[in-house]
């Protein structure tokens, strides 16, 4: 099962964030086998939600152990779905989340374009779910490829009326590219003060509100994303880490909801370069 988590990327909506707390809870809660990685290239942004500095140079000293890798491996027709694990950087103790680095010379050209589709076909085909933080326009070639095989679109606005309009927008000038994909929408930064719900209605579709909440930027820039999130299951009812943490929650249940029958090995059409 893919998921794709998507905003605007003219605006700062918290995506890659919430991109971490989905991947994070779907692998602890469930205890799916789950691949996180971004579509971007030269994006360190997930790695440095998660991962303490020394950890995200690691591939000094030990070889490629980030997408570059796995590209080689394309190009020289020797890469397998099970050697995906290996260059990646598991972020749970029972290796049921794994981080796929980003590339640090890739180039974006059409060529790379097929590689990730294919890198992608065999990720489908080892884990469970695969949760793609897809910082493109839509009018992006790899971000329209993405789609194609993408099991459900997590689009993701601000609690601010333009940026919303502009979204709404966006949705509908390329809703024949995202109409066939099941869609969860999700308001993120919400604070009480903000009218909701909001007068127009992105897609018909019903938002979820994520609350802003301090503690999680901070743990953020501390390299402690995942961790923090796994405290949070800790919290006390009532409180405002629980009330996070149970909207996250729902997040999940939503996306589940849509594909978790297509939750099997093998769900991807297997292409071939």
């Amino acid at each position: 099962m893919q998921v794709v988590i998507w905003s605007d990327p003219n605006y700062a909506t918290g995506q890659t964030t919430l991109a971490t707390l989905i991947a994070t809870l779907i692998a602890c809660k469930k205890g799916y086998k789950t691949f996180l990685t971004s579509s971007l290239l030269r994006d360190e942004s997930l790695e440095h939600y998660s991962l303490k500095p020394f950890e995200r140079e690691l591939d000094q000293f030990i070889g490629e152990s980030n997408i570059e890798g796995l590209i080689r491996g394309i190009k020289n027709g020797k890469l397998t779905k099970d050697m995906i694990k290996d260059y990646c950087f598991s972020l749970l103790a029972h290796s049921n989340l794994d981080l796929l680095q980003s590339g640090k010379v890739l180039s974006d050209h059409p060529d790379y374009h097929r590689q990730f589709e294919y890198l992608l076909s065999l990720v489908n085909s080892y884990y469970n779910i695969s949760v793609i933080d897809c910082d493109l326009s839509l009018e992006h070639p790899l971000a329209q490829q993405l789609l194609k095989t993408t099991d459900v679109i997590v689009i993701v606005g601000e609690a601010n009326r333009y940026q919303f309009e502009k979204l709404s927008s966006i949705c509908e000038e390329k809703k024949e590219l995202i109409s066939k994909i099941p869609k969860v929408l999700v308001i993120n930064k919400w604070e009480k003060s903000v009218v909701k719900p909001f007068k127009k209605k992105l897609l018909a579709l019903d938002p979820i509100y994520v609350p802003y909440y301090p503690a999680i930027i901070e743990q953020s820039n501390q390299n402690n994303l995942v961790d923090y999130v796994l405290r949070l299951s800790y919290a006390r009812k009532n409180y405002e880490a629980h009330f996070f943490l149970k909207t996250i929650e729902k997040v999940v249940e939503r996306i589940l909801a849509f594909g978790e029958e297509k939750i099997t090995y093998g769900t991807t059409t297997e292409l071939h370069l």
